[in-house]
């Protein structure tokens, strides 16, 4: 009996040290009806847990919709209210991209490439070749099906034309194609080699 009572009391202790520190997630503000649409908080209010009040009077769902962040008024309130809510810790609405998806290209063989390079709004090289000309691409892609494993695909192209300095020119073609082997019974494990 006594641990039953030392765990409500530390419990009732920690939700007391928790609401006053600004960890709950109830939230109250005081808002005005001039404008018919209003964003209440940052965050995505809890459905149903709106509570808005009028001279202590709690008013009817009827006056108001709560979509996500914001409160949009159905029927025309006059005076300063208290809204009451509470929040969940993270905006369902807001969009989160690290990359932009409709620059996303399908390749002849059924990947789906975006082409991303981070020095594109940078009007010099990154390394100044003078006389050197290049160009190429380096992708990423992953594989999976019904009978396979999941497979990492990796290619990279490049091509250089120019003069490296001296009367020494170059022209190249470089290529890294990682694809994956699946053996089907015509390959063979190669040990290691001696030279003597």
């Amino acid at each position: 009996m006594r641990k039953l009572l030392l765990l409500i009391l530390l419990f009732e202790t920690t939700l007391s040290v928790a609401q006053r520190d600004g960890l709950s997630n109830l939230r109250s503000k005081t808002i005005t009806t001039s404008f018919p649409r209003q964003t209440l908080d940052s965050l995505t209010i809890i459905p149903n847990s709106v509570e808005i009040f009028q001279s202590g009077i709690r008013l009817d769902t009827s006056f108001y919709i709560i979509i996500n962040t914001d409160i949009i008024w159905q029927k025309p309130v006059d005076s300063i209210l208290v809204a009451r809510y509470r929040v969940m810790p993270y905006n369902l609405g807001k969009t989160y991209a690290r990359l932009d998806t409709s620059q996303a290209q399908r390749r002849d063989n059924g990947d789906i490439v975006i082409n991303y390079n981070p020095y594109s709004d940078r009007q010099e090289s990154l390394i100044d070749f003078k006389g050197l000309d290049y160009n190429g691409s380096f992708a990423r892609g992953i594989s999976f099906g019904n009978n396979q494993d999941l497979v990492l695909n990796s290619s990279f192209n490049l091509q250089l034309a120019g003069e490296i300095g001296d009367g020494i020119e170059i022209l190249a073609a470089i290529t890294d194609e990682n694809i994956p082997i699946q053996p089907e019974g015509n390959t063979r494990q190669l040990g290691p080699t001696v030279i003597l």
